[in-house]
This record gives structure tokens, sequence and C-alpha cells, in this order.
């Protein structure tokens, strides 16, 4: 594929007249269109990098791959939180090769320059071999993303200097945030272990899968019987809420609904996945979030589950357990996903066993979701490959004037923000466009 705005612009058809809208096959197939993506998206868009349970106390620090680059994510003995280049300033060897840890200087192990959690050069072996030179150790510090904001203790760099502020890049979606951080009184955390995975496929249908509820009760219908035999009431809505889809600007999309609220929800809802011995603490917390927040926004926090999926690569996925995930393209056909849990702090050691367990029963390594997702989207993968092949469609409820959470909006919406960033601007689409 060249890069012509013309060949860029077709990528893309929508026609809301018409109630169609489709993406070109080759956006998932065409090595150029991943190299433009990392360029104009990955290199220029705010990204998902840690929680700031990760990195409470001074020194602590974990290492993450963002964006294409590897960074130390510190909490700096000044307070704050810093996003450092994981290459020491010599020779670019990583001066740290750990996970996550808690440490007062990262040494690189070539020369042993060392550096402190706010990336200070503090240590050059024969540093008198510079004398008279123009070395200056103070210039020499690892190098920053340009920038580092964090919202409700989610943190998020930017490798651009002048990209907007955080919170006007999360537009519609700081909401949702709002009311996933809002669900634990003390504050959530991250607990200890993540689980990591390739799939052979294209970025983008993973960006699609996890707020796609359409193919839910289909392809995970093995899931759906089993809580069925639980006593779940699968599908059923109470409360007078309504589900819905939703697309928050900027590529935000999400829904919320309670088709498996009834199997219990940790933030204030006990169901049958749970042990009996859980309900006094789970309805403790519902009763702590209606004093704090009132009966109608706790019972939003505490009985609705939703899927939210922050542009370009990172979802929260929030029903019976709250989960976070990112997913980095490797190649255009293979993508990395990382994904971890998070928990109430505070929480007994039984509430927090039961996490574990439930979450292993559902999006983990060994349960009822994540391998048919797996599988499903490597199929779409060498589909979309076939030459034959020439669109895929995300018309669903294009016509529909409240969107519902097994449409297509949340899809619409990424993509009506993906072209105009791969296009850099030549593209526009509405903003209120369905």
């Amino acid at each position: 594929m060249s890069d012509t705005i013309e060949t860029l612009a077709g990528l893309v058809d929508d026609n809301p007249l018409d109630g169609l809208f489709r993406v070109k096959a080759s956006a998932f197939t065409d090595q150029a269109v991943l190299a433009l993506e990392q360029e104009r998206i990955f290199k220029r868009t705010w990204l998902y990098a840690a929680h700031e349970s990760e990195v409470e106390k001074p020194n602590a620090f974990v290492s993450r791959r963002v964006g294409g680059m590897s960074l130390l994510i510190t909490r700096g003995e000044d307070g704050n939180i810093h996003a450092l280049i994981n290459a020491c300033s010599h020779r670019g060897a990583l001066v740290c090769r750990n996970d996550a840890g808690c440490t007062r200087t990262f040494k690189c192990s070539y020369h042993g320059w060392s550096f402190d959690t706010q990336g200070h050069l503090i240590g050059v072996p024969g540093e008198d071999a510079y004398d008279g030179s123009r070395f200056e150790r103070k210039t020499m510090g690892l190098k920053r993303v340009a920038q580092v904001a964090s919202y409700r203790g989610v943190i998020f760099i930017n490798a651009t200097a002048d990209a907007e502020p955080l919170v006007d890049f999360l537009a519609g979606a700081s909401e949702m945030l709002d009311l996933v951080a809002d669900q634990a009184p003390q504050g959530l955390e991250i607990l200890p272990g993540s689980h990591r995975y390739i799939i052979r496929a294209n970025w983008k249908l993973v960006a699609e899968n996890a707020i796609d509820s359409y193919h839910f009760r289909i392809l995970h219908r093995r899931y759906l019987s089993f809580m069925r035999s639980k006593g779940a009431e699968v599908g059923a809505h109470a409360g007078g809420f309504t589900p819905r889809g939703w697309s928050f600007g900027n590529g935000h999309g999400g829904d919320e609904h309670q088709n498996l609220a009834a199997l219990g929800r940790f933030p204030g809802r006990w169901g049958p996945l749970f042990p009996e011995s859980l309900k006094p603490a789970i309805e403790a917390n519902r009763v702590e979030l209606e004093q704090l927040y009132g009966a109608e926004r706790a019972y939003r926090i505490s009985q609705v589950n939703r899927s939210m999926r922050l542009f370009p690569n990172f979802y929260i996925l929030d029903n019976s357990n709250t989960g976070i995930r990112t997913f980095h393209p490797i190649s255009v056909d293979q993508v990395e996903v990382n994904e971890w849990m998070l928990a109430a702090k505070g929480e007994s050691a039984e509430l927090r066993e039961e996490r574990l367990r439930t979450h292993s029963g559902l999006p983990g390594p060994a349960g009822f979701v994540s391998p048919d997702d797996v599988d499903t989207l490597e199929s779409c993968q060498r589909g979309l490959s076939h030459q034959a092949f020439d669109w895929i469609d995300c018309s669903r409820g294009m016509m529909r004037a409240e969107p519902l959470p097994t449409d297509e909006l949340q899809l619409r919406g990424f993509y009506r923000h993906w072209h105009p960033l791969l296009t850099e601007g030549q593209v526009h689409y509405p903003a209120d466009a369905t």
C-alpha cells in the first residue's frame, strides 16, 4: 500500500444516511498501515503505563514496554511519578531487568553507570577520565518520556510534549473511570502477577473484542450455560437500568449492562458465584457506597457491569471482577496482551482469594472466555488475509437512536478517531455520528 491520502482515505467507508460503515480488510493486513499507526498513533497518543498502587512508596518501580519503548515507571524520592527510558545514557544498555521492585539505584551492567529513581546520573566509574572534556553528569540522566500524568490512580504516558492534557484526551470516558474507581471506598490496587499472552491477529481486532457485546451470547455460550447451571439469571435487568453502548469521544468506547450482574459483583452484589460466607462483607460495601454516593449512583457502581476501551489499546473490564488489559502490536498480525486484576484495598483474605478464583474461571488463562476469544480473533485474521475478503462491517445499530450494548457504535467511534489520526487530519467525521 502506498502512503497516499487517496489510499488512506479509502480505508473507511462511512455512510450514515445509508446505515453503512465498513473498514477495508487491508487495514488489518498491510505492514505499511501498521508502520503509520506506530508513528502517527502510538507515538502521539496517551497510553496506559501502570497503576499508582504499583509505585506507592518512594523508589518503587515497574518495568513496562509501552508504545515500543522500554520504560521504568518510578516513584522518586521526591514523591513524584516518573516515566524513564530504560536505557543507559552511555551505550543504551538496560539499566533494569526486573519487572518490579523497590531500589534507590538502577545500575548498568556494562560499565557500571548508575541512576536514581528520578533518572539522575549519580555514579560513573572512573569519572575523572572525563576531566577537561565536555562531559556533564547533569545532562546524562536517563531519558524521559515527554509527558506522564494520572487520573484516578491510572498512569498514562505520552511521547509528544505538546499533546493535549490527559483529562481532555479522556473526554467522556472519565465518568466511566470514576465509576470504577469509586467501587472501593479505600481505593483500588493491582494484585501481584499478570496474565501475558500473544494473539496472532491485528491489534485492532483485539481493540474491538471486549466491547463487542454482540458476540458474547454466541461465542461464549458454554460460559453462559455454566452460569445458568449455577442459578444465574442471565440477561435480566433490574432497578430501572437501561443497557446501552457508548462512544465517549476521542475513540473511547464502552457498554453497560446487567447480563451477568446476577452472578455477583464484589463491589456490592452477592451472587451464586460467591460463597455464602462473603454475603455480609459484600453487602456492607454496598451500604457504604450508598452512604458515600447516594442510592442511584451506588446502584450503578455496584450492580451494573461495564466494559470500557480507552483509545487505542487499554481496557477496563468491570464485571464480577475488575481487570485491566493492554495490547501492543508486535507485527501486523501479532499482538501482545497483558492483563492485571484490580481489587479493593483493605478487603479480607477470603474476599481476595475469591477474586482470584473467580478471575481464573472467566478471563484467566484457563477460563471460559479468553481461549474462545483468542481462537476466534486468530481465525478472523486468517479470513481477512484472504484476497477475496474486502471489507469488515461495523454497521450494526447504526440507524438506532439509542444504541444497545450489542450494537457497534463503540467500534465506529474507534475508527472515526483512528482514521483522522492515520491520515494526519485529512479525513474528518462529525462528532455526533452514531
